[in-house]
């Protein structure tokens, strides 16, 4: 040891010059250790799993503190940690080694929760199509874990009544062994209005006057993943789906709601997704890039197949041309390879999960479909609010936030070959843009104010929040 603090230069903040001295020493270091300090739950293979150098690894001097820093936010965007600060701790000029010491803050890891939400498919849709209506709300009681045991597993459970009755238990571990993991889900639904059809793009809700239940859905699944290296995973989903309505809105309402024909339809769902996620702060990226290619078949010839196959590709780019500007572009196109005749209950595009800014209030059905999301993001405050003795809960009393004006532009194109007559923005460009005020809080909860434009001049205010997990 005294051999090595002889040659060894020990300080917790290394200064530019002392930096710039040492560069010219030498161009790389071997990373010979990292201390982690902080975490009480967290297991110290999963914040190694979450940084792209390991023990061993060299790192260019030139780029030692970006690779540091990077780091640092890939740390906060997982949502274990408000606080993640790398200090060099020692720099070996003889031999080209580093030190390096890891300080982190854990986050809260368990929200408790009352439901109450909208049955609509958000704010503007509850608002504007049906005036505020709280029969359409949901209530009960919900509660996550984001990490469990400290492996960064998560544990849900929800409990909910009202305009849809749910129940829902998922557990998910993601580190088994080398990078494998495991996760489950069971899932049941019931409905006394649903929507049967889409007119104008626009979902059209019944319900029987006897107020009875005329949808159930129930599913349960397994997912198997693998994380390949620090930026790319993938992983495999086996899902099993018993979905029912009413016969009579068969009958009465949309025969081909189901592709079978009949009432209930009972399925088997395999998806495989492949994931390269190199973003900088993947919560709100403002940087770096990511690809995803995802395939998906319905039915797998067992039971009443709800057939359907689908591939989708894609890709993030981000950067930053000032410190305080971030320009992101996203892009997604899928294909359906299955081109024979579908029910109305798959036959889904646009408004499902994938959304264009401008069309809240629609849904766009169709076989295939592209889309093109840019925005220019200005950062307008970034710091930490320390809440002190306000907030019961010592690990929240920091609270980082971020508050960015964005202007956004946004393109799709779908192709609906079936049910065009009743849907006007399939096979046309459509355009949505608008400005916006995006808020972060703890890296795991945002909110946003959007003021959207449509192609047809349609405009909008909307509101739109959710949690990283």
């Amino acid at each position: 040891m005294s051999r090595l603090a002889s040659i060894c230069i020990i300080f917790w903040w290394i200064s530019p010059t002392a930096l710039a001295q040492s560069q010219a020493t030498a161009g790389i270091v071997e990373v010979q250790e990292i201390l982690i300090s902080g975490p009480n739950t967290t297991k110290r293979h999963v914040i190694e799993r979450e940084l792209d150098f390991a023990v061993g690894d060299t790192l260019s001097m030139n780029d030692l503190m970006e690779t540091l820093e990077r780091n640092e936010k890939r740390l906060l965007s997982c949502g274990l940690f408000n606080r993640a600060k790398f200090h060099i701790h020692c720099i070996d000029l003889e031999h080209c080694g580093l030190s390096v010491e890891l300080q982190l803050n854990e986050n809260w890891y368990i929200y408790p929760g009352i439901i109450f939400e909208l049955a609509d498919r958000n704010f503007n849709v509850w608002w504007k199509t049906y005036n505020f209506d709280f029969d359409r709300v949901n209530y009960g009681a919900r509660f996550d874990h984001i990490n469990l045991t400290g492996n960064k597993d998560r544990l849900k459970l929800l409990f909910q009544r009202g305009y849809i009755e749910k129940y829902e238990l998922a557990y998910g571990l993601p580190y088994i062994s080398e990078g494998k993991g495991l996760s489950f889900n069971v899932f049941f639904a019931e409905a006394r209005e649903i929507n049967i059809r889409t007119r104008e793009s626009r979902q059209q809700f019944v319900a029987l006057p006897s107020n009875e239940k005329l949808a159930n859905r129930f599913r349960v699944g397994v997912n198997y993943s693998n994380r390949i290296d620090a930026f790319t995973t993938s992983d495999w989903n086996l899902q099993y789906h018993n979905n029912w309505v009413h016969p009579i809105l068969i009958s009465d309402q949309n025969p081909n709601y189901f592709p079978t024909g009949g009432s209930r339809i009972r399925y088997l769902s395999l998806e495989y997704n492949l994931v390269h996620d190199q973003r900088i702060l993947p919560i709100y990226p403002e940087g770096g890039h990511l690809y995803f290619l995802q395939i998906k078949k319905d039915g797998l010839g067992i039971l009443e197949n709800g057939e359907n196959f689908s591939l989708a590709i894609g890709g993030e780019k981000y950067f930053k041309p000032h410190p305080n500007i971030i320009w992101g572009g996203r892009i997604k196109l899928r294909y359906n390879l299955d081109r024979s005749t579908q029910g109305y209950f798959n036959y889904t595009a646009l408004g499902y999960g994938d959304n264009i800014k401008g069309y809240e209030l629609y849904v766009i059905d169709g076989k295939d479909y592209a889309l093109l999301k840019t925005a220019w993001r200005f950062r307008l405050i970034q710091k930490n609010i320390h809440l002190g003795k306000l907030m019961p809960f010592k690990r929240m009393r920091t609270m980082p936030l971020l508050l960015f004006f964005r202007l956004s532009t946004e393109v799709a194109y779908v192709n609906d070959p079936v049910t065009q007559a009743d849907n006007p923005f399939s096979k046309r460009a459509l355009v949505g843009y608008g400005p916006a005020i995006d808020l972060m809080m703890y890296y795991n909860f945002s909110m946003s104010a959007e003021y959207n434009i449509n192609h047809l001049g349609q405009r909008g205010f909307y509101l739109n929040s959710s949690f990283s997990f």
